[in-house]
Parts: structure tokens; sequence; C-alpha cells
């Protein structure tokens, strides 16, 4: 709209009984194409300006009205270089005042709102699971069973699992489903989006599933957006001498600072404490949190030998902010 009205001006406005538009808005006459030396010079200067632009945004999330500052006037040195290379007219300041406009949009919403986070990956007993995409269908064709909590289990149905009357074998001929809607820390939960996630007859793992934010989804459709495998299942887990890992990285085995910061950069949160702590938090997560885009986070705990005790992965599904 803005720019519709700057050319909308300039065509009405006339200087020496021409019309502004068509009028020369720089001292260069040149009106020859540019070379291909030229040409790669200005490439030149836009890579070297959008290197710099992207550690600034990189660096400078947190602080976005000084960013765009910056990033405007980094981005401004080339492209006014560009257009004062040749004779331009009151059209050619039109479209740059366009392009300045879309790039700035562009800028901010990447600011704001960021990009889409790519779901972590834990594998186990050779399945990958990726939070709010994998189903539980998906794993009971690789050999897992899901055992739906009835009612509200302690600690007690949990070490006694084969011997509490809480937990009920899902099948995927029963006719259940989860109703629309994000149900993770409701008041009160959605039927049969918890319980436990069992191989070769041994649970492994707590779940809560997800169906959709628009329509009621059958069970076996629904992805697991959380999934807590406690210090009580990790024996289980290590007996079977399956590995887990977590984006490729073994958490059966000792756990290597070095290693984590070289997979996870920045998403590692406290870093410098992980040693004297004992437990490592990993957060993928956009500028607007889960307002736009999943949001997703890692919590391992581990024993004095640096070994895992607990594994506990949680999906926030996109959606409007809490």
């Amino acid at each position: 709209f803005c720019t519709f009205l700057l050319n909308r001006g300039l065509r009405n406005t006339f200087v020496n009984g021409k019309r502004f538009i068509d009028e020369p808005v720089n001292e260069n006459t040149g009106t020859d194409k540019m070379t291909i030396g030229e040409i790669l010079v200005y490439v030149l200067m836009f890579v070297i300006a959008i290197l710099f632009i992207v550690q600034i945004i990189y660096q400078g999330a947190k602080y976005p009205s000084a960013t765009a500052i910056l990033i405007r006037t980094i981005l401004l040195v080339p492209i006014m270089s560009l257009f004062n290379a040749r004779r331009r007219t009151g059209r050619s300041m039109v479209v740059l005042f366009g392009s300045l406009l879309f790039v700035l949009f562009c800028i901010m919403t990447y600011i704001i709102i960021g990009v889409p986070q790519k779901a972590s990956v834990l594998t186990m007993y050779n399945t990958e699971i990726k939070l709010g995409e994998t189903t539980i269908g998906e794993l009971m064709e690789n050999g897992f069973d899901f055992y739906m909590e009835t009612e509200n289990s302690t600690m007690w149905d949990l070490r006694n699992f084969h011997e509490s009357e809480v937990f009920k074998k899902y099948f995927d001929t029963m006719d259940l489903s989860i109703p629309k809607g994000y149900h993770r820390h409701s008041m009160e939960k959605a039927p049969y989006s918890e319980g436990i996630l069992v191989k070769n007859d041994m649970p492994i793992a707590e779940v809560t599933l997800h169906g959709s934010m628009t329509k009621e989804m059958p069970l076996k459709d629904c992805s697991i957006i959380y999934l807590y495998i406690r210090e009580i299942y990790m024996p289980t887990v290590r007996k079977d001498e399956t590995a887990i890992k977590l984006n490729g990285i073994d958490l059966l085995t000792e756990i290597e600072t070095n290693t984590l910061k070289k997979t996870f950069g920045r998403k590692l949160i406290r870093p410098s404490q992980i040693e004297s702590d004992k437990y490592f938090i990993v957060s993928w997560n956009s500028n607007s949190d889960h307002l736009f885009f999943n949001s997703y986070a890692a919590n391992i705990h581990m024993d004095d030998n640096r070994l895992t005790e607990s594994i506990e992965l949680e999906c926030q599904i996109a959606r409007e902010a809490d």
C-alpha cells in the first residue's frame, strides 16, 4: 500500500514540466548494462552483508529492536551501492522502496516468529520416535504395545505394572478416539490419552498422546507428545541391550559434555553446569514459542558415572499462547 501511494505521488508530481517518476534521482549518467565483473562485485557485497545479518540474527534474537536497526543499516550499504551504479529514475526508486519494505517485513517476521524447529529424534529398539509425528499405530507396527491408563495411577501401579488393574492393553480394533484440542496440561485430561509404552511385555516408558487441534482423532492415529523413561524402567532397557539415542547420541553409555555441545550447540541449556548438576536440558524452540510452530524439549538426568538415569521428552503443539 505504501509503495502504491509513493508511485501515485511521483506520477502526479511534475518538475520542469516532466513527471518526477521519469526524472533521474541520482547524479550517475551511465545507462549501459553492467559488466560481469561489476555484477560479481555487487553479488559479493550482498553475500558479505547477508553473512553478517545471519550472525546478528543468531546472536541478537533477544533484542529484536536493536537487531532490526543493525540489519537495515548493513543491508542498505550494498543496496544503495547497486542503486547508484547507474542512472536511476523515480520508477527505480519506487521498486527499491517496495523491495526494502518486503525485505524489512521478512526480517521482522523472522525475528518475531522464527522458523519451524526440526523434531528431535529418539531411537529405541531400532525405531525412530519423533514427538508430535510418530503415532501409536506406527509403534505397534514395530512391535511395541500401548497400555492405556484407565484411572489415575500411582507409583505402586508403575512399579507393579503386571499386577496393576489401572492399565488396559490397546488394540487397533478398538473404537477409541481422543477429542480435539490440546490436553497435555489440562485440568481434566482426555480419556485414554496417557499410558505405558511396552516392549517384549515389559514397560519401558510413560507416554501422552495428542490427536488434533481441529477434529477428533482415532487413538491409533494419535501422536506421542510426551515420553518419560523413569529410573525404574532403565534396568529393563539396559537388560535388553538395546541402544537409546537422541539425535545420534547414545544415552546408555557415558555421556561426554563436549559431545553434547557439538551436537546440540546453543540449544543446550546451561552447558557450563552440566557436570555439576548431572543433568542437561535441550530446547528446540522458535522465537514465538509454540504460537506458530511446535517446540520440543529434552531433560536427561545422569548418575555419578555420567550414565543416564531418566529420559524426559516433550513436544508443545503449536497453538495460542497459554
